[in-house]
């Protein structure tokens, strides 16, 4: 568990303190939307879990010029969470900087 957040740090982002089969954890979704991009979604890691799996979950989070952090796929680092400043700051899903 971290109280920061670094720059260019990958994580896992969980419901739970500690891994546990009955643990949710945060991906970008790996379907494509042309309306709305990728969906954010949970998944579980169980013991029978593959890297793929693994690696869907894993989220590097980077400081943009605003000082805020962005969640990007670590499988589609093009893909990514943000939140968008001209929408009340809603959370956003991106690609290449493009919001959907």
């Amino acid at each position: 568990m971290v109280s920061t957040l670094t720059n260019r740090n990958r994580y896992l982002l969980s419901d739970s303190a500690t891994q546990s089969n009955n643990s949710n954890f945060l991906q970008v979704g790996a379907t494509y939307s042309a309306t709305n991009g990728y969906a954010v979604e949970i998944g579980t890691l169980t013991s029978s879990t593959t890297y793929n799996s693994y690696l869907q979950k894993l989220i590097q989070v980077v400081a943009d010029s605003s000082g805020y952090y962005r969640l990007e796929s670590h499988l589609h680092p093009n893909n990514a969470i943000d939140f968008h400043a001209q929408d009340g700051n809603k959370l956003k899903s991106t690609k290449g900087g493009r919001y959907y």
